[in-house]
């Protein structure tokens, strides 16, 4: 078993929040990180690591809880895809700009490494503040800083009998005054 890879998993938690905004509080990359579950397998040779029941991950304010959490990597070792599943599976983190948490929640949070995309699947809310993004699926792309929701697919409805078929829901707190006014 290579050594360094234990660390690996835990360190891309980060990177699943991180990649949620930009304003990320900036001390969490320098805190302890901290993972807890029922059972935990390394597979080397498959280059997946899982953690299944009652996960709970922290690093400064990133909180992240679901029922497994799966971690793909590549050949050279790097984390490719993260599979974070739970009813529902969620994550919290501070911002440092707002003051305030950026929350999201879904049956299924995947994050792909590479392209810097953070998806969350099925019952999906994203919530900052008083502002309110919900659907059946939310794609967040950092890299381009494009967020977008939708409904379920028929297609995903009939394989999916539990899926939301109802339309996006999006609340936008009115414009703070400026004080100076």
């Amino acid at each position: 078993m290579k050594s360094g890879r234990i660390a690996k998993p835990s360190i891309l938690l980060v990177g699943i929040i991180m990649a949620a905004d930009g304003y990320a509080l900036s001390t969490d990359r320098e805190q302890p990180i901290e993972l807890e579950a029922d059972f935990g397998e390394i597979d080397d040779q498959a280059q997946v690591t899982t953690y299944k029941g009652n996960v709970v991950a922290t690093q400064g304010s990133i909180r992240l809880t679901g029922d497994t959490l799966t971690i793909h990597y590549n050949d050279r070792g790097k984390a490719e895809k993260v599979l974070l599943r739970g009813k529902p599976a969620t994550y919290r983190q501070l911002l440092d700009v707002e003051e305030e948490y950026t929350e999201g929640e879904a049956l299924t949070i995947e994050y792909h490494a590479q392209q810097e995309i953070l998806i969350l699947i099925e019952k999906a809310k994203l919530t900052q503040g008083a502002k309110l993004f919900k659907g059946h699926r939310i794609d967040y792309d950092a890299q381009r800083n494009l967020l977008k929701a939708r409904k379920a697919t028929p297609e995903e409805l009939a394989r999916e009998p539990s899926s939301q078929g109802e339309r996006i829901k999006v609340i936008l707190p009115p414009a703070k005054k400026d004080k100076a006014q």
